[in-house]
């Protein structure tokens, strides 16, 4: 998948909802030329004047996809998610609602690597996206004053990111407890 295929879906995402975007690990790993997961739709639910799950269920259908609602605490995120399946090889979209501008919201994802945005326009990256990039490095954007399940969270996504991308090293992560070597 390339990053004209999740503009796309961007396009599609954003004639059902007033203000969202796909963030960061599909356009991360786009951009890189690694393999997608799935892909994080975030939905600012406080300008969305529309019923959220009802316009969940449409944009399924303009991408002639299926919902799925999973129980809660089976996501990283605590937020209350939709899953909805492609179909063709398509990964799977997890529409995640936010209270809060999702252009700013990019600024506060825990990796400087995943701070990358796709939106119908293009894509939206930080100097932290392009600083990683160029340096190839994975630094850790949080401090001390994260709470414990958050770096919890980012420990694991290190991992996985270190899976994908060994050549890049991790900056600024001890606090994780998770080692250069790991």
């Amino acid at each position: 998948m390339k990053l004209t295929d999740l503009q796309e879906v961007a396009g599609i995402a954003a004639s059902v909802f007033a203000s969202c975007v796909i963030g960061g690990g599909a356009p991360r790993d786009a951009f890189l030329g690694g393999p997608i997961k799935d892909i994080d739709v975030f939905v600012d639910t406080r300008h969305d004047l529309r019923d959220f799950m009802s316009s969940v269920e449409t944009l399924a259908q303009k991408l002639n996809g299926s919902c799925s609602y999973p129980q809660a605490g089976t996501h990283e995120y605590d937020e209350e998610i939709v899953d909805i399946a492609l179909p063709g090889g398509i990964p799977p979209l997890q529409i995640i609602p936010i209270s809060r501008c999702p252009f700013t919201d990019v600024y506060d994802y825990d990796f400087g690597l995943s701070q990358i945005l796709m939106t119908p326009k293009g894509a939206l990256r930080t100097d932290a996206f392009d600083s990683d990039v160029r340096a190839n490095t994975i630094t850790y954007m949080g401090d001390e004053s994260w709470d414990a399940k958050g770096r919890e969270r980012s420990a694991k996504r290190l991992l996985r990111i270190r899976k994908k991308y060994p050549s890049f090293f991790p900056i600024n992560c001890d606090i994780l407890g998770v080692g250069a070597e790991q």
